[in-house]
């Protein structure tokens, strides 16, 4: 087989490429919006919508430096929504990330923000709960500043 040419097959569909005219470039810049894949169960893969917040150098377990990128992950499932920074870099494993396209992917915006607003409320609850406890001490323990 000729050493610059590559058999690859994707979903099916088998592709001979000549690696001497074949580059694959992906720019990505600070503000930017990209998929993330975070691997499951075996191969499958969840999809998230994440912002480029950061490029930067890191030490690797070896000493080594490589470079990396902070990505603002938005993480949803059916009832919370929550925001997570992940770091990825040339030894990342279980995720990587790929360029967003909007054609192909809705962020529903309306329901994220209604999430938030439920998290907000339940937690708003929390702390009236507490306030009562804490009243309804004062009130019952009275006596124990006698002593």
């Amino acid at each position: 087989m000729d050493e610059n040419k590559r058999t690859i097959e994707v979903n099916g569909i088998k592709m001979e490429i000549d690696l001497r005219q074949a580059t694959v470039l992906e720019n990505y810049k600070v503000g930017q919006l990209v998929k993330v894949l975070n691997k499951e169960y075996q191969n499958s893969y969840k999809v998230s919508v994440g912002l480029i917040t950061d490029f930067f150098y890191r030490k690797t377990a070896d000493g080594k430096e490589e470079g990396a990128i902070q990505i603002l992950v938005l993480k949803e499932d059916y009832s919370s929504v929550n925001l997570d920074f992940q770091v990825y870099g040339e030894k990342t494993e279980n995720f990587s990330i790929s360029p967003f396209n909007s054609y192909e992917m809705k962020i529903p915006k309306e329901n994220i923000l209604s999430k938030f607003n439920n998290e907000i409320d339940k937690k708003r609850e929390e702390i009236l709960v507490l306030e009562r406890k804490k009243a309804a001490f004062i009130e019952l323990f009275k006596g124990l500043d006698a002593e």
